[in-house]
């Protein structure tokens, strides 16, 4: 039964999770860098890949990020925006088929418009997270940031707001299930 589980979840995973190939942005010390993006032919294993033409100014489109370990034990890189007058904070979980090199600016948007904080992440396997895409991974890193907010950031439980889009819905309901 358990290797009927397991294979069965690694088959879930291969239809689930697409993580961008190569990732939408690329490190830059403590900072990441966005590429702008162009869609190039399916490859040979059915996963949609991206090209990147740099195109953009790194330093208009650089944001800071840290590196978060989950209790899995993969890494998972985060950007935190800072909103000098907010109140609630934002934990967004992206969709599928999408990294923080296409999350992180419509995070920095919502920060600005809204006049909160927000936090996006990667999931393990996506970017430049360590690890393999999986059910279970994504409720890690999601923990993992929901902890990062609380216990390093010191933002009160009552002022995070989980939004999670698309495939994002799935770790943040199982969150939000566990609070």
């Amino acid at each position: 039964t358990r290797l009927a589980h397991n294979t069965m979840g690694a088959l879930y995973s291969r239809f689930v999770f697409h993580p961008p190939n190569p990732p939408c942005y690329t490190q830059h010390g403590d900072f990441i860098s966005i590429h702008s993006i162009e869609p190039s032919p399916d490859s040979d294993d059915g996963v949609t890949t991206t090209s990147f033409t740099s195109t953009m100014d790194l330093n208009d489109f650089s944001y800071p990020v840290v590196y978060l370990l989950t209790s899995r034990g993969n890494t998972i890189p985060a950007v935190y925006f800072h909103h000098p007058q907010s109140y609630f904070t934002i934990l967004v979980s992206h969709g599928n088929a999408e990294d923080l090199g296409l999350t992180a600016p419509y995070a920095h948007k919502l920060s600005m418009v809204l006049k909160c904080n927000v936090l996006c992440y990667d999931y393990s396997g996506y970017g430049l997270a360590s690890g393999k895409p999986s059910e279970n991974d994504c409720y890690a890193d999601i923990f993992a940031a929901y902890d990062y907010l609380i216990s390093e950031l010191c933002i009160p439980s009552d002022r995070i707001i989980l939004f999670g889009r698309s495939l994002g819905s799935g770790p943040t309901v199982h969150l939000a299930a566990q609070l």
